[in-house]
């Protein structure tokens, strides 16, 4: 009984609050949304990925939903993101929705000892790089969208009413780190609504701020009138592209299930009705993937035997790397066969380009497995971050990856597969030495690449025999474990 009440019996945050008042508010409902999106406004949305981590199936969406099991979603961990959306209004400042992660001198989260044990991040971006952040519109006060606060200690933060002092499980072990995060700032301002589930924020028309109680009681998605297209920012009413094109509600991260039935219902009619809507899910986007390199890195790290030139125009390799008629000579579906994937293992494909193996792969590991697709141009990645939510491959993670390091975490892989790609790689026995650390024990490389005398492939100056890589391969510390015969123009090398 003790323990219930420690647990339930708190606030959010001891931070103080106000009132904050919008310069319109309305019914939702009474809004012409039309006229408002043909009349779009000079704001701006990016969207940054702060941090890679996990979440558990059952709560990001509900598993008692029909569709859900129709699709046969299973209790356990998937890779999801944190995200903050960097809004700039020429009048009003830079803001941000949802905040992303900070860290400390040392490099660490900011957060209480028991969070920063317990709450595995890969860090991407960190907020305290995005320059001066006028205000952030926080959707609720869950600690996995305060993260990033402590990064711009400055801002305004802006909540729904009642955000703060809203009691939830495990709210004694999480205020200390939301508290911190908040640190000296002024007040919070909760968002009034008195007038309206539906509020004008500036009173232009560019940010609209919809009170959708359900996740929480006061959590709030915004609708962002950009100039080059609405966009809607959905928070946690949805936390996954898959719950949102199948219409699920998230599971018990939501404090009132049906009702986030109904506000998740609403949101998706109002894009039905206004297809022009692009729509930003809490915890699966964003369609921007990191920090690009810079525009000459293609060119930055040859050495003789390297080829690197440039693949960010998506739209053309698409069309070349995921033509049907290169299962005829790829064969995906039986070389991942051949490799003996096991259901649950985590496997990165090195060189992902546009994400041709990553449906073989997703079968291959299974729902309780994960793929890491990593490539070195932000535009694929973004393209495999919508592929794989638009197939509703849950355990697909899009990487950005540098040229001397793919930004695998260590020993987070069971096989490392790198397709035509090894002849694209600078400094391949430093590159390779440090990729070890990312296999786990028994952890594999397999490397699959171009013969000397085959048609295809990079003009032959720039193939390298099996032998040539097998021995820096060895000079990397890697153990050559056989091969396989299965494709005609490409060897497939396997090493431990």
């Amino acid at each position: 009984m003790i323990l219930s009440m420690l647990l339930w019996g708190c606030a959010v945050t001891r931070h103080p609050t106000e009132t904050f008042a919008p310069a319109s508010a309305q019914d939702r409902d009474a809004v012409d949304w039309a006229a408002v999106l043909d009349n779009p406004t000079p704001i701006s949305v990016e969207h940054i990925l702060s941090a890679d981590t996990v979440g558990k199936t059952e709560g990001l969406v509900n598993l008692d939903h029909p569709d859900a099991q129709a699709a046969g979603l299973e209790k356990g961990e998937q890779p999801i993101v944190i995200a903050a959306h960097l809004l700039r209004h020429p009048e009003h400042g830079t803001f941000l929705f949802d905040s992303g992660v900070a860290t400390d001198a040392d490099g660490r989260l900011v957060a209480g000892g028991l969070v920063r044990k317990g709450f595995p991040v890969d860090i991407k971006r960190t907020t305290d790089t995005l320059g001066e952040i006028d205000g952030v519109f926080i959707s609720h006060m869950h600690i996995d969208h305060v993260l990033g606060l402590s990064g711009v200690p400055d801002a305004t933060v802006y909540t729904g009413p009642g955000e703060a002092a809203a009691k939830r499980g495990g709210n004694a072990l999480l205020r200390r780190t939301i508290d911190m995060q908040l640190g000296e700032r002024g007040p919070i301002q909760e968002i009034d609504f008195s007038g309206g589930n539906a509020a004008d924020v500036f009173g232009d028309g560019s940010l609209w701020a919809l009170h959708v109680p359900g996740h929480t009681p006061g959590s709030v998605a915004y609708l962002v009138n950009a100039a080059d297209g609405p966009v809607l920012l959905v928070g946690d009413a949805c936390h996954t592209t898959w719950g949102w094109e199948n219409s699920v509600e998230p599971g018990h991260y939501s404090s009132d299930i049906p009702q986030s039935v109904g506000q998740l219902d609403w949101l998706i009619a109002l894009t039905e009705a206004h297809p022009q809507i692009s729509v930003a899910v809490g915890h699966n986007l964003p369609p921007i993937a990191g920090e690009a390199p810079p525009a000459d890195a293609h060119t930055q790290h040859v050495h003789e035997g390297a080829m690197q030139h440039r693949f960010d125009d998506v739209e053309h390799w698409a069309q070349r790397f995921d033509a049907p008629e290169r299962d005829a000579w790829q064969k995906p579906a039986a070389l991942v066969e051949a490799l003996g994937i096991e259901e649950g293992q985590a496997v990165a494909d090195i060189g992902a380009g546009t994400g041709y193996f990553l449906p073989h792969l997703a079968a291959a590991v299974g729902a309780s497995g994960t793929v890491y697709a990593v490539d070195v141009e932000p535009s694929m990645v973004n393209h495999m971050t919508r592929r794989a939510h638009q197939a509703g491959l849950m355990q697909v993670q899009a990487l950005l990856g540098e040229f001397d390091d793919p930004k695998l975490a260590a020993e987070s892989t069971d096989l490392l597969l790198m397709v035509n790609t090894y002849h694209h790689v600078s400094e391949r026995v430093a590159y390779f030495s440090n990729l070890r650390a990312a296999a786990r024990p028994g952890g594999r490389l397999v490397i699959v690449d171009f013969t000397l005398d085959t048609e295809r492939g990079p003009p032959p100056a720039h193939r390298l025999s099996p032998e040539t890589v097998t021995a820096e391969l060895s000079e990397a510390g890697w153990t050559p474990a056989g091969a396989l015969d299965i494709l005609d123009d490409q060897y497939v090398l396997i090493f431990e």
